[in-house]
């Protein structure tokens, strides 16, 4: 399998490198599932939240994350579909 990074921070620039190999295990999804940016999650003492816009209001609330790739995190309670997310920079 060949994976293609679409784009590496400095960092990971100097530590990732052509012709390297590693372990890896593919966690395939089954069904719709929510997917939301990395940026939009904090965590704080274990606890994963997000802010909410509810009513013109961002609300922080609580989430339970799964799977997480490069740069979006599975959401797997607190969030609904069409629910408007706050992105922190």
């Amino acid at each position: 399998v060949v994976v293609q990074v679409a784009k590496l921070t400095t960092i990971e620039k100097n530590i990732i490198h052509a012709g390297m190999s590693a372990q890896i295990k593919i966690a395939l999804s089954q069904g719709k599932k929510i997917k939301i940016s990395l940026k939009a999650v904090t965590i704080k003492k274990g606890v994963s939240s997000v802010m909410l816009m509810k009513n013109g209001k961002a609300t922080l609330i609580t989430v339970q994350t799964g799977n997480t790739s490069l740069n979006q995190v599975e959401i797997l309670t607190g969030l609904n579909a069409g629910d408007e997310i706050v992105l922190s920079n």
